[in-house]
């Protein structure tokens, strides 16, 4: 996704409660072939975490980070 003066985000949704590295192994690869991106995972997880270099965030929190 194309921000307006941001950084390119990856962004995956998963309707999963709970995100871990297995949910979020596709996306670490794809964003670590490209360079100067951020790496998304929204979902229905309420705890925020960061698995390697991606930000895990529920869904509403998310949007909010992308679009705020």
């Amino acid at each position: 996704m194309k921000r307006p003066g941001g950084k390119l985000a990856l962004v995956e949704v998963k309707s999963t409660h709970r995100v871990a590295v297995e949910d979020v192994r596709h996306l670490l690869s794809v964003a670590a072939s490209l360079k100067g991106v951020e790496a998304y995972c929204l979902s229905n997880d309420p705890n925020p975490q960061k698995i390697e270099h991606a930000l895990c965030l529920h869904w509403k929190e998310g949007i909010e980070a992308l679009f705020g």
